[in-house]
């Protein structure tokens, strides 16, 4: 939990008068497993994990400040996201000291924020406001790769 607050002790209407208070709920669990194909010869691996995470902000306005017409919304998703992966793998000893290994990866992220619902580029192309970067965290992701390793 972390605590943002632009308040600077003044009670008048010209200063920011409001507080934030930011919540971050995380959790991860992933499940593997090994076993051989063919005895001291050939090894299939796999594993599953998944990270979330799950935020919110609550917001206030300091007390003794008449503010007509403003209302206090608290932000319900706030930096929430969700990251799944799965990974295969065969490890193939070619002999006693060398390894070789054929593998892949799918890796998925969700991410959800209010601070970027609606994000819109603003201005022209010389003159950007808001750039559009980081407006879409979301990815999908694949890797096949090959390794080599060998055992002095």
């Amino acid at each position: 939990m972390s605590i943002i607050s632009p308040i600077d002790g003044k009670l008048d209407t010209k200063n920011y008068n409001w507080s934030s208070v930011v919540k971050d709920y995380n959790w991860a669990y992933g499940v593997g497993f090994e076993f051989p194909v063919i005895k001291n010869k050939l090894d299939f691996s796999t594993s599953v994990q998944q990270v979330v995470s799950n935020g919110g902000a609550e917001f206030s306005l300091q007390p003794g400040i008449p503010a007509p017409g403003v209302t206090v919304q608290d932000i319900a998703f706030y930096d929430d996201y969700r990251i799944s992966r799965i990974d295969l793998k065969l490890n193939y000893k070619a002999i006693k000291s060398l390894d070789t290994t054929l593998g892949f990866i799918w890796a998925k992220q969700q991410f959800d924020s209010a601070q970027y619902d609606d994000y819109a580029l603003i201005g022209t192309s010389k003159n950007f406001i808001l750039s559009g970067a980081y407006e879409d965290n979301d990815y999908i992701a694949r890797v096949a790769y090959v390794t080599a390793s060998y055992h002095f």
